[in-house]
């Protein structure tokens, strides 16, 4: 997969030939991912009109429209395949707590996976049998420095 300043998506033949345009957005593409059987690509990227909006999009990895389309909630971060390929996994901070949420390519609205009540998850791996997932969890913090009389 390769990226143009023009924000198009393409397809390059490992073996070498003419690359292969997939998709194409005016206004961006950003994390896109393959899904784990090699036959899905996932994306987002922004709509102008009617209003600037966020999407998530699943298109086939040989090209083609995209086949699922969803808005992308605000915030979402680090997109995912969940080890079942049904639904697109993404970070999402609301109260103060970062949680793993999943949109389920069936339709319907994202719901939560992880159910934290604090803290911050900065990236999230599932296991190959699907059966565990990795969580790099923790909290950022800060110092304040107050310097007075400075001359």
């Amino acid at each position: 997969m390769l990226f143009d300043s023009a924000h198009k998506l393409y397809r390059v033949p490992i073996d070498g030939g003419a690359p292969l345009e997939i998709f194409s957005s005016p206004n961006g593409i950003s994390s896109a991912v393959i899904s784990p059987d090699g036959n899905w690509i996932a994306f987002g990227y922004q709509e102008l009109l009617p209003a600037p909006t966020f999407k998530l999009a699943v298109l086939p990895a040989a090209g083609g429209a995209p086949v699922n389309v969803f808005v992308r909630p605000i915030g979402a971060q680090r997109l995912h395949w969940s080890p079942d390929q049904k639904s697109l996994q993404y970070l999402l901070t609301r109260h103060g707590a970062t949680n793993v949420w999943e949109q389920p390519l069936s339709g319907g609205p994202p719901r939560p996976v992880t159910d934290f009540t604090s803290g911050q998850i900065f990236d999230f791996a599932w296991s190959r049998d699907g059966k565990q997932l990795l969580l790099a969890k923790g909290e950022n913090t800060s110092d304040v420095l107050l310097i007075s009389n400075f001359r």
